[in-house]
């Protein structure tokens, strides 16, 4: 009676979800509903409730459910951004149109049937908006997101860019509850160059002799707010110049070795200002000869010890005997993903020593590395262990009279899912896998009626037999439970046991099985007095799941249970789910509907089975259906490679080839695996596998821009390039006044010098960079810190001299033709 019970509460709550998808908002306003469902704000707060009659509308967790989403025609493949790589940059001009990001859902056809749409314009409202920061920065203090978090439109948020930084503003519908997880994401970069450069005080506390200081450590930039200059990171990809004698200092990209003590001059070049020169006196450097660690080189640390570990290095001994050191130590882990340094900034000596604080990430070995700015190092062998404190199992409620859970006759069920590991660490945590095994309770006496009935291998799999009923000696309700399988920290394999989980057996006799993705079947099959029959087979019979996905399946079956003879709709609870070496490639599971469920985890091919028992003349036999889950692990980032950013307008039939840049090692195929999209000036325009081809470009399309658009399908990235049509250009060339020039010299403390850019055309006569259609000129100099060159945008540039040297200046116009320029400072 209580199983039949618990069928009925399902069915009641399976229904009541679908006609909330299917022909309601999704707003938890049902009665019944409320402790289902809980609401949130777009930033994931719990809104607080009235009462079952609230009909305020907000993110509905768990509303991914079977009976809408699997019940659409096509099936639900993933969220796709309209853009994954954004540019942002500060200040926006006056203006400017706003920046924002569209998710839409990706049903695997272009079009929707009536019934597919309406579900997916109300899913479009339930979408959640998150920003992420990279390189220790908060998201929000990078990026701002404006936009409805509720209702319709949900589906658009604006982009509003705060400071310079990189993040990560990811899109998702989570249905915890079943099993259900879809998401985008986009990386935003905020532009943001800055208005004053200096030095910070440090740089001449460390600069003496010996020392080998990354400048980039030490220079601090600024942006203008309200006339005031404030400190931030900023975009600049910052160069540096010297003024010092060779045998005092070097300079090679941004490290400086100090080697006699003195003055020295140095300079920081960014994208829009100069530091100017900044005077630095190379003081006396006391420098270490060694680096030990207090307690040796080798740590073995419990996790229960505490969370974090503090470190100390120590320098030993100097290169000039009892001088205090002047070194900075600086901190780096091998492993972070096992071992993480809380803070990578170098870090100022104190009599010699300086501390680190390590944190844990998982178990294993890392190697923790301290570093002097002289040179010096000395590495740390780390051993992260955790000691097991107990395993438990929800599932079991403890009672003496009754069944924790009940399973069927003929199913193959993995119990592994059911025990949670606990780690003390300041509280209970879940920390790593100490490893688990599964037994039947009691002694072997106890044991053997259970094993009559069914057969439990070490790693949790449980096969009960499709006869239970004609077991001589046999029994309807079966023990077990789990321990540790190998020794965890003082415990022996053995020493930690679960509860013991008390399951009932009950005898079904199944029919047909079918699993449908969507409306279509992916695995069936019949019975007809034992004798099983598949159904579906060939490539139907294999799904392709993305890595780090998951997709929900709907299970039915027929037959009878227990002593009836009448054919009904079985519970789907009647059906075992499991998956080849589940956990390598798939992880299967059920939902709280008991629909299959699997997790894809990495590339490869699992077998899914589900099966049950079926009658065959007064006994049972075995029944069940096979498919294959081939999980694909296409590319998390795309980018678009092109030869020249600037197309010519050659009134020629020319062929414009777009390269996809993809990660190494996915499944991803270039010429398969992506949808491209083009167009001229808002027109579409044919385009396959990257290539425009045969286009005719003339006087008409100058200025035009064409747009191309690659998606990687199956809910993979989206990016998009712009190129523009300018004239054809032949070659720059450089002019002192109006003079054509190869070569100018300039003095080392003498003025700047402004030459004028010409970029010459192809069909005779020459152009501006950049105006009236001449394609623009990007220019770069063969080495860093001789001279500045800064483009004035009016097709001119003016050269700073720094310090003596001669360089190669080289202009580039969009469609590809060069010219250089060469430059000696004396």
């Amino acid at each position: 009676m209580k199983n039949m019970k618990k069928l009925l509460q399902k069915a009641m709550v399976f229904t009541l979800t679908a006609a909330m998808l299917i022909g309601t908002p999704l707003s938890a306003s049902a009665a019944g509903l409320v402790d289902l469902y809980k609401v949130e704000d777009g930033w994931g707060n719990v809104i607080e409730q009235d009462g079952p009659n609230d009909t305020r509308t907000g993110t509905v967790t768990a509303t991914q459910t079977n009976s809408g989403v699997l019940n659409a025609n096509p099936t639900l493949m993933g969220i796709v951004l309209d853009e994954t790589n954004y540019e942002i940059e500060l200040p926006k001009s006056a203006g400017a149109k706003p920046d924002t990001l569209t998710a839409s859902f990706d049903w695997g056809t272009e079009k929707l049937d009536e019934k597919t749409q309406k579900l997916n314009d109300e899913l479009l409202k339930h979408l959640k908006w998150s920003v992420e920061g990279t390189g220790g920065k908060k998201g929000t203090d990078i990026l701002a997101l404006e936009g409805k978090f509720y209702g319709a439109k949900r589906d658009t948020i604006t982009l509003k860019p705060k400071a310079a930084g990189t993040a990560k503003v990811t899109v998702s519908l989570d249905s915890a509850e079943y099993n259900l997880h879809y998401s985008a994401v986009a990386t935003v970069t905020v532009v943001q160059y800055a208005d004053v450069l200096k030095f910070g005080d440090d740089l001449a506390t460390y600069a003496v002799t010996g020392n080998v200081i990354d400048l980039n450590e030490y220079v601090e930039t600024y942006v203008m707010k309200d006339g005031k200059e404030v400190k931030e990171d900023t975009s600049d990809t910052i160069t540096y110049a010297l003024k010092a004698d060779s045998k005092a200092a070097t300079l090679k990209n941004s490290m400086l070795t100090l080697k006699q003590e003195g003055s020295i001059q140095l300079m920081a070049i960014g994208k829009k200002k100069t530091s100017g020169w900044t005077t630095i006196t190379v003081g006396k450097g006391h420098n270490a000869k060694k680096i030990e660690f207090t307690g040796g080189n080798k740590v073995t640390w419990v996790i229960n010890d505490g969370m974090t570990l503090d470190v100390e290095a120590v320098v030993t001994e100097t290169k000039d005997g009892e001088n205090p050191c002047t070194d900075k130590i600086s901190w780096s882990s091998k492993k972070p993903a096992i071992v993480e340094v809380k803070t990578t900034a170098p870090m100022k000596l104190t009599d010699n020593k300086c501390q680190v604080t390590l944190i844990p990430k998982a178990v294993g070995k890392a190697q923790i590395v301290a570093k002097a700015s002289s040179g010096k190092s000395a590495t740390l062998n780390v051993t992260v262990s955790a000691n097991l404190t107990k395993i438990k199992i929800e599932e079991a409620k403890g009672k003496e009279d009754e069944a924790d859970i009940t399973y069927y006759s003929g199913q193959t069920v993995d119990l592994y899912e059911l025990a949670d590991q606990y780690f003390e660490n300041k509280g209970e945590m879940n920390f790593t896998d100490a490893g688990l095994k599964w037994i039947f309770d009691g002694d072997s006496s106890e044991q053997k009626p259970m094993k009559k009935v069914a057969s439990l291998n070490a790693k949790g799999i449980l096969n009960i037999k499709p006869d239970i009923t004609s077991v001589s000696g046999g029994t309807d309700v079966i023990r077990v439970l789990a321990v540790n399988a190998k020794k965890v920290g003082d415990k022996k394999p053995g020493e930690i046991k679960s509860e013991v989980l008390k399951i009932k057996l009950e005898q079904v006799n199944v029919t047909e099985i079918t699993v449908k993705k969507g409306k279509d079947p992916v695995a069936s099959a019949t019975a007809s007095n034992g004798k099983v029959t598949q159904k579906v087979k060939g490539a139907t019979n294999t799904d392709t799941v993305v890595a780090g996905a998951s997709r929900v399946y709907t299970l039915t079956a027929r037959g009878t249970i227990g002593k009836s003879e009448e054919i009904v709709e079985l519970d789907r609870s009647v059906l075992g789910w499991t998956a080849s070496g589940n956990g390598k490639i798939v992880k299967a599971s059920r939902n709280k509907s008991d629909n299959g469920v699997i997790s894809a985890i990495k590339k490869g091919t699992a077998t899914i089975t589900v099966n049950s028992a079926t009658k065959k003349n007064d006994k049972y036999v075995a029944i069940k259906t096979t498919f294959k889950a081939k999980v694909t692990a296409p590319t998390k980032t795309l980018s678009l490679s092109v030869k020249n950013r600037g197309i010519a307008a050659t009134g020629r039939k020319q062929t414009i080839s777009i390269t996809p840049v993809i990660e190494k090692g996915t499944t991803t195929n270039k010429n398969k695996d992506i949808k491209w999209e083009a167009w001229k000036n808002g027109n579409k325009i044919s385009i396959d596998k990257g290539k425009i081809k045969n286009i005719i470009l003339d006087e008409k399309d100058l200025g035009a821009e064409i747009k191309v658009t690659a998606t990687v399908l199956n809910g993979g990235p989206k990016t998009t390039i712009r190129l523009t049509v300018v004239k054809p250009s032949k070659n720059v060339e450089f002019q002192n006044g109006e003079t054509k020039t190869s070569k100018e010299e300039l003095t080392e403390n003498g003025d700047s010098k402004t030459v004028n850019v010409k970029v010459n055309l192809a069909a005779g006569g020459a152009g501006v960079p950049d105006k009236e259609n001449v394609s623009g000129v990007t220019y770069t100099v063969n080495k860093a810190g001789i001279v500045r060159v800064v483009d004035n945008k009016d097709g001119t540039i003016t050269i700073e001299p720094l310090v003596k040297g001669s360089v190669k200046i080289t202009a580039t116009t969009l469609d590809g033709k060069k010219g250089s320029l060469n430059v000696k400072v004396k």
